[in-house]
């Protein structure tokens, strides 16, 4: 199962010795969730014309529910659009915002052990 990984580092500025003085610190690397997995697949290796389907499986393996879930997607805009009420989450239509070729979607809790599926399609330009 893939880890949440947070990383993270300071800066610190000032003038030192009548110098500007900009450091970074080392990266702290910190595990924070365990037991989640996401994939993204699509319905096509080589895309022509037509409609391209996207599914992202989700899959709650850790110990706690998901609370307040979001997904979002940022999409090329240049290339693809999103095809209208063509979001699904576990088979059933969703309510999603498109803007700027993010696409987000506020998601139910996910409990642990539970799947959660999105599918979404999109054309090409």
């Amino acid at each position: 199962m893939a880890d949440q990984i947070l990383l993270n580092k300071g800066n610190l500025t000032g003038t030192y010795n009548g110098l500007d003085f900009n450091e970074d610190s080392t990266e702290a690397t910190t595990v924070l969730v365990d037991g989640f997995t996401i994939t993204k697949t699509a319905d096509k290796e080589v895309w022509a014309d037509g409609i391209l389907t996207y599914t992202i499986t989700i899959t709650n393996g850790g110990d706690h529910d998901l609370e307040g879930p979001v997904f979002s997607d940022l999409l090329d805009i240049t290339k693809v659009n999103i095809v209208e009420d063509s979001v699904y989450v576990d088979g059933a239509i969703k309510t999603y915002t498109f803007v700027g070729g993010l696409l987000t979607v506020n998601l139910d809790t996910i409990a642990v052990g539970q799947t959660v599926v999105i599918t979404f399609q999109v054309t090409k330009i």
